[in-house]
C-alpha cells in the first residue's frame, strides 16, 4: 500500500534523505526479543544489542508458537527500537522505587522494567479490557513477584497524589513507527487522526501528571515520526506544567538520533538506521516541592498465618494473604506498605495464588510461571517438545510415569509451564483456557519447528 502523501510530506521535513527510510518500510521487518535474565542465561550465538544487556536480533522468524520457552516466560518477543529504554534508564541510577507503567498492554516495557527494577514496585495499568488480558497473561509468563496489575483510566490515578517516583507513558499515538510491519496503520493514518492522538495524549499526560512525586521522572514514549505527538508534548509539558530537564546522554556511535528540545534530550529511532521500527522518547522531571500527605492504607484482612499452612510453603521468601471471593492473593512483605497506600486508593491485583474450589485448592497459573514459586512444594512432570506442545494446545496426557495423585507442575527444559492433576496414568490439563495454542501442525512441521528454534534461539534455564 502506498504511502499516504501527507505522510510523506511530514517525512520530508524530519529527514534530509527519504529515499533510504521509504525503502526500509517495504522491506521485511527485523525480528528481535529480550530474555527473562531471571528464567535464562545470556546467548552467546548471538551479540546482544548494545543499548540492551539481553536483548538480541535474530537471523530470522522463527516459529515462536511453537516454542514452549516462549510460553514459559524465558524471552519475550520485542522491537529492537523499544529496549533502548533500557540504556536511558541505565543512566538515572534510580534506587528501589514505585513504578508506573501506564499505558502498559501488551506488557513489554513493564516486564523491562521489573527486570530492571527487581527491589522496586512496578504497577502495570491498562485501560482497555481486552488489552488487559493481554497485560495479564503477559506479566504473569515473565513471572515477577513486584510486578501487580490495574485496570484503569489515567483520571484514577488523581487518587494517588505524588506517589510514583519513575513513571512511563507509552502513550497511544498515531502509529505512523508500525507503518512497515501493519498495513492496517497505514491505511488508519490521516492528519486528522494525527491530531486526535495528540490531544488524547495530552489528557493522558494531565491526569497522570499529579500522581508523580515532585522531583520524580517521567518517560514519555511513542510509536510515532511527527513533531505534533512527539517534540511538541515535551514543550507543552514544560509550558503547562514546569517539567524539567534529566540529564542524559547516550553513546553518539549508535544509531539512534538524540536532539534537545528546548533543554530536554530527546531519542529517535528509524528503521533505515537500525534493526527496529519507529520509537520517540524523552525524560523529563517534576519540579522539586512539598508532598502531598499520603492517603490512608487500604484496611483489607489478611489471613492469620494458621490459614495459611495449607499453601504458604507454595512461595520462596516472605509473603502475607489474603482471600479475595474465592481467591487466594499473595501479597510480597517487602512491598506491603507500599501496597496498602496504592489499594486505599485504586483496585489492583497482586499475584493470585490459588482458587478455592469447594473443599479443593487449586494453584493458579500466574503461580506456577512465578520466579518465588517454591518448586520442592510440588511433584513435577518434565514434557519432552511433543508432550510440552499438547500440553499448550490443552490436550489430555496420557501414559504418562506414575506419581503421586494430585496438582503436579509440568515443565520443559526446566521452564515451567502450568499444572496438571494427575489421575493414575492420566493427568487433567489445567492450562488456561485463553492461552492455549490454537494451531494443530502435523507431527513433521513440529519436529522441524522445533529444530529450527533450538539453533535461532540456543537458550539455557537460569
Amino acid at each position: 500500500m502506498e504511502l499516504p502523501p501527507d505522510f510523506r510530506r511530514q517525512m520530508q521535513s524530519l529527514l534530509p534523505d527519504t529515499a533510504a527510510f521509504e525503502q526500509a518500510l517495504e522491506a521485511p521487518s527485523p525480528v528481535a526479543i529480550r530474555l527473562n535474565p531471571a528464567k535464562t542465561q545470556p546467548l552467546n550465538s548471538l551479540t546482544a544489542l548494545p543499548w540492551c544487556r539481553m536483548g538480541y536480533v535474530l537471523p530470522e522468524r522463527p516459529s515462536f508458537t511453537l516454542d514452549p520457552r516462549f510460553h514459559a516466560g524465558a524471552y519475550y518477543v520485542q522491537d529492537a527500537s523499544c529496549m533502548a529504554l533500557e540504556a536511558v534508564l541505565q543512566q538515572l541510577a534510580l534506587t528501589p522505587i514505585h513504578i508506573l507503567d501506564a499505558c502498559a498492554a501488551p506488557g513489554g516495557k513493564a516486564s523491562h522494567l521489573a527486570s530492571l527494577y527487581p527491589d522496586s514496585l512496578v504497577l502495570a495499568n491498562e485501560t482497555i479490557r481486552s488489552r488487559a488480558t493481554i497485560l495479564a497473561e503477559n506479566t504473569a509468563k515473565w513471572g515477577h513477584g513486584n510486578l501487580v496489575l490495574s485496570q484503569l483510566d489515567p483520571s484514577g490515578f488523581r487518587a494517588l497524589p505524588d506517589f510514583f517516583d519513575l513513571m512511563l507513558a507509552d502513550v497511544p499515538c498515531s502509529g505512523e513507527g508500525l507503518f512497515r510491519k501493519d498495513q492496517a496503520a497505514r491505511a488508519e493514518w490521516s492528519l486528522a487522526n494525527v491530531e486526535l492522538s495528540a490531544r488524547r495524549q495530552r489528557r493522558i499526560l494531565t491526569e497522570l501528571w499529579p500522581s508523580l512525586k515532585p522531583g520524580g521522572i517521567l518517560i514519555y514514549s511513542t510509536c510515532t515520526y511527527n513533531r505534533q505527538e512527539n517534540e511538541a508534548q515535551i514543550e507543552w509539558l514544560q509550558t503547562e506544567f514546569g517539567a524539567e530537564a534529566v540529564d542524559w546522554q547516550l553513546p553518539e556511535a549508535w544509531p539512534l538520533i538524540q536532539a534537545d528540545v528546548q533543554g530536554i534530550h530527546t531519542l529517535r529511532c528509524y528503521p533505515h538506521m537500525l534493526p527496529g521500527e519507529g520509537f520517540f522518547l524523552a525524560a523529563v522531571r517534576k519540579p522539586a516541592g512539598p508532598s502531598l500527605r499520603p492517603r490512608s492504607a487500604a484496611k483489607f484482612e489478611l489471613l492469620r498465618p494458621k490459614d495459611c499452612e495449607r499453601f504458604s510453603h507454595w512461595l520462596k521468601g516472605d509473603w502475607y494473604f489474603s482471600r479475595q471471593g474465592e481467591h487466594i492473593m499473595a501479597w510480597p512483605q517487602a512491598h506491603l506498605d507500599s501496597l496498602r497506600l496504592l489499594h486505599g486508593a485504586l483496585p489492583i491485583q497482586p499475584l493470585t495464588l490459588a482458587e478455592v474450589k469447594g473443599k479443593d485448592l487449586r494453584p493458579s497459573q500466574a503461580l506456577a510461571l512465578a520466579l518465588d514459586l517454591h518448586r520442592p512444594a510440588f511433584a513435577e512432570l518434565p514434557l519432552d517438545h511433543e508432550q510440552a506442545i499438547a500440553y499448550l494446545q490443552r490436550q489430555a496426557l496420557y501414559d504418562l510415569p506414575a506419581g503421586p495423585k494430585g496438582f503436579t507442575l509440568a515443565a520443559f527444559g526446566g521452564w515451567p509451564l502450568g499444572w496438571l492433576k494427575q489421575i493414575d496414568s492420566r493427568a487433567n490439563n489445567l492450562y488456561p483456557q485463553g492461552w492455549h495454542i490454537r494451531m494443530q501442525p502435523d507431527a513433521s512441521t513440529r519436529v522441524q519447528a522445533w529444530e529450527r528454534l533450538q539453533q535461532v534461539i540456543p537458550l539455557e534455564s537460569a
